[in-house]
């Protein structure tokens, strides 16, 4: 369910698909959408749909100015963007490592001679040279320390700044952990299931997540649906991008842009995917609601 098929699917027949795919857009914060949903507004018939659209539309337009991109988001979430960095001050910090080592050298050749000056100073006030005794050995000598005062620039690449690769979707079943989502009602317990949700790597969990996004009563599993449904969403889009080459093109855009000349390393290696599993929108939240009706009849 990437972002072409949520667009596609605004003008699918069935209105609780629209609405769907709408609720999704919102929830992972798909400001590419905002132009498409606006044309959509003004052809739409059904009240409900243009309802969710204002709501939707609205929440994206405040995430547009806050400066939200979702290509950025990808490229920062998984350390695109810091492994371009890192790559762009890789010559200046050679460049520095020259200039303190040359620094050092000259700190250590000044040193070395400020003490054998030192040395012969203090045995011509002790007469010794004018004894003919004590010439200086290495036992005379002051030690001279060899390591640099200004210290080494590390070559310790921190893991933190490397590229994070794309997980290849997957097609698990998760119609077990969808129910217990449904039903369940601790809500440490629901956040905990919408984590091991996301972590299955199944996209047509993105309903499910966004109707609990959208309609949980409890702020905390909100939260954690819209953040574990947006990372799903975005590891998706990257997994495409780096199937079509999309992504790589960003990549060496940006990285001309910091002077950087990208090596064989530093491409993006992905292997075929398989599909995952397309789940009928409409048949997902007909059974929510139903999980949710069957609930409420209990309590």
């Amino acid at each position: 369910m990437n972002y072409e098929k949520l667009i596609e699917n605004l003008n699918n027949p069935k209105v609780q698909s629209r609405i769907a795919s709408v609720y999704i857009l919102g929830m992972v914060d798909e400001v590419r959408a905002i132009d498409t949903l606006r044309k959509r507004y003004a052809r739409e018939s059904n009240h409900q749909m243009k309802q969710a659209m204002q709501t939707v539309g609205g929440q994206l337009a405040k995430a547009k100015r806050e400066g939200y991109d979702t290509i950025e988001a990808i490229c920062e979430h998984f350390h695109i963007n810091k492994e371009l960095q890192m790559l762009a001050s890789e010559d200046e910090e050679a460049k520095i490592r020259e200039i303190q080592k040359n620094t050092s050298r000259n700190k250590k050749d000044d040193n070395f001679n400020d003490q054998l000056w030192s040395a012969a100073s203090e045995m011509l006030q002790g007469g010794a040279m004018a004894a003919g005794i004590g010439t200086p050995g290495m036992n005379n000598v002051v030690n001279v320390d060899m390591t640099s005062n200004l210290g080494n620039t590390t070559d310790v690449i921190n893991l933190h700044n490397k590229r994070i690769p794309p997980v290849r979707p997957r097609n698990d079943d998760i119609s077990l952990w969808i129910q217990r989502l449904m039903t369940e009602d601790d809500p440490d317990t629901r956040i905990n299931i919408i984590i091991q949700i996301a972590n299955m790597h199944n996209i047509a969990a993105l309903p499910y997540l966004a109707n609990v996004y959208w309609t949980d009563e409890d702020e905390r599993v909100k939260v954690s649906a819209k953040k574990y449904g947006t990372l799903l969403y975005l590891n998706a889009i990257y997994w495409q991008m780096a199937q079509d080459g999309s992504m790589q093109q960003i990549i060496a855009e940006k990285a001309a842009k910091l002077g950087v000349i990208l090596s064989e390393e530093n491409t993006i290696q992905v292997q075929p995917s398989h599909a995952a599993h397309n789940q009928s929108i409409e048949d997902i939240l007909t059974a929510a609601e139903a999980k949710r009706k069957k609930k409420k009849k209990r309590l």
